[in-house]
């Protein structure tokens, strides 16, 4: 298991290791644990970014389409201002087809994505 999920208040949570490089593999492996742990079901998802870097264009593509597979919406939490400036910025030059959003803080975040359940 990569990323650990949880199912809190109806929202998946989950929870990336500290600075982990995703390649291809590894991203597929994410979202496969992720669909099997959700069971069919559609959800928001709280993400834990802990600094995560998506490490390939192959996974980076991956992810924006697959990854988003059995997502009601998703919302990022971050360690500070700087990382959530650079992903907010990512979020605006390449837009998911779900709502997504950026968060220092995890309660505004599971306050947001309550919209979602």
């Amino acid at each position: 298991m990569i990323v650990e999920n949880k199912l809190i208040e109806n929202i998946v949570v989950g929870t990336f290791p500290k600075n982990i490089k995703i390649d291809l593999n590894m991203a597929k492996e994410m979202v496969n644990e992720r669909l099997e742990f959700q069971n069919g079901k559609d959800y928001p998802v709280l993400i834990y970014a802990n600094g995560f870097k998506i490490d390939t264009f192959e996974a980076r593509e991956y992810m924006k389409k697959e990854g988003l597979k059995g997502m009601k919406a998703g919302a990022f939490v971050v360690r500070n201002s700087i990382e959530k400036m650079i992903a907010t910025f990512f979020i605006k030059i390449s837009p998911p087809p779900i709502p997504a959003k950026v968060f220092i803080d995890d309660k505004q975040a599971i306050e947001w994505l309550k919209q979602y359940r």
